[in-house]
């Protein structure tokens, strides 16, 4: 499965950031690569519910990130360390409100792919010191 996570979040690559988006390369914000995701490999919730089922679009640009992460943390299962395919909760001004999906590289290091809208696209780069201490939780997909 992690590969298929992978491989799909891979596509959206390129794709312009969009508030609010779910469209593949027309735009998109980082729930929305994660549903888009979400819906290409069937992904479940802990109650074998689709995730897309938690896809919502009436958040701020700087999303709740305690209600987000109470969504999160009640439908999925909390890991205690990165594996690849995995959703990444990262926190940027003490709000955990940005999802990203672990990838690999040719390092054997961790690699994220997000919707990013620094670079006004989903990108995919080395998990640097920088993003490490920003996260908050890791979620197993399945």
């Amino acid at each position: 499965m992690n590969k298929s996570i992978i491989f799909s979040a891979r596509k959206w690559l390129g794709t312009p950031f969009k508030h609010q988006g779910r469209l593949i390369g027309v735009g998109c914000d980082c729930l929305g690569l994660i549903m888009g995701v979400a819906k290409e490999c069937n992904l479940k919730t802990l109650t074998d519910q689709p995730l897309i089922n938690l896809d919502r679009t009436n958040y701020h640009i700087i999303a709740d990130g305690k209600s987000l992460e109470q969504i999160l943390s009640t439908n999925l299962t909390k890991l205690h360390a990165l594996e690849l395919g995995a959703l990444v909760l990262m926190e940027f001004d003490s709000n955990p409100s940005h999802l990203a999906i672990v990838s690999d590289n040719e390092y054997d290091s961790f690699n994220i792919i997000h919707a990013d809208m620094r670079s006004s696209m989903v990108v995919e780069h080395i998990l640097n010191e920088d993003y490490l201490k920003r996260i908050k939780q890791i979620y197993k997909l399945i």
